[in-house]
């Protein structure tokens, strides 16, 4: 986790700045920079401010910073959908080959070939159905993700805005300690308004997927409760030699 340190006068005052954060899915986790300090001791050069080039400085690292948290959560989403991608193609081979090695035993009769048959599309459609809500699940969170990362970096730089308007305005030699604790307090509350926003994201993702799994895994248990149904009334039927066929 790293700073935007700028010192404005060389060993009395120090600002921190926060930089966005950067978000990995999937078993998520964001990193975020730490608020400004917010010591009451402040006595500045007005010039330092309104005539340096820290305030320059400060600026070009957060932009610097968004654009690099932005690159890294894009490159952590494509892992993880690469990763997801391989991780459903392996699940959908198992299925169709467990399926396969059942179709050799073949089938007693048309009821029991309807059965499976039927079992089958109850499970594929669980499935899809699951996944789906998943995706949606994960693009509403990376979006809002988006959202909190720009949304912050646009408050930093308001609360830096300000700051310059203030001291930049004002007749006096130091810069006004209030004009200080606005900007650390506008700061601070971007910080928590990330933090916080982040946190709903999260528990948002986290309820939605843990509801997918388990409206699957209930489809799943009816099918598996209809299909024993039809099995049993299809073993007092004559057999066919019917087998199931696969697409």
């Amino acid at each position: 986790m790293k700073k935007i340190t700028t010192s404005l006068v060389a060993g009395m005052t120090v600002l921190s700045l926060a930089a966005p954060a950067f978000a990995m899915e999937n078993g998520t986790r964001e990193t975020t920079d730490n608020a400004p300090k917010t010591s009451t001791e402040i006595s500045m050069n007005k010039d330092v401010i309104c005539n340096g080039s820290k305030i320059a400085e400060i600026e070009k690292s957060i932009a610097e910073k968004s654009v690099d948290s932005q690159n890294k959560m894009d490159g952590n989403r494509a892992e993880h959908d690469a990763k997801l991608e391989k991780a459903r193609a392996d699940k959908d081979a198992k299925i169709q080959q467990n399926r396969s090695q059942r179709d050799l035993k073949g089938f007693k009769n048309d009821q029991q070939n309807a059965a499976v048959t039927a079992f089958r599309a109850s499970v594929d459609a669980a499935l899809a159905t699951r996944r789906a809500a998943i995706d949606s699940a994960l693009s509403a969170y990376r979006s809002t993700m988006d959202t909190l990362v720009s949304a912050r970096k646009a408050a930093m730089q308001s609360a830096l805005d300000t700051l310059k308007s203030t001291v930049c305005s004002s007749t006096a030699t130091t810069v006004d300690k209030t004009a200080m604790t606005t900007f650390r307090s506008a700061m601070k509350a971007a910080r928590q308004t990330y933090q916080d926003g982040r946190k709903a994201a999260r528990e948002t993702l986290a309820t939605t997927t843990k509801a997918a799994f388990a409206a699957f895994q209930d489809a799943v248990k009816a099918a598996e409760q209809t299909k024993k149904e039809a099995l049993k009334a299809a073993s007092t039927v004559p057999a066919t030699a019917t087998a199931v066929t696969q697409s």
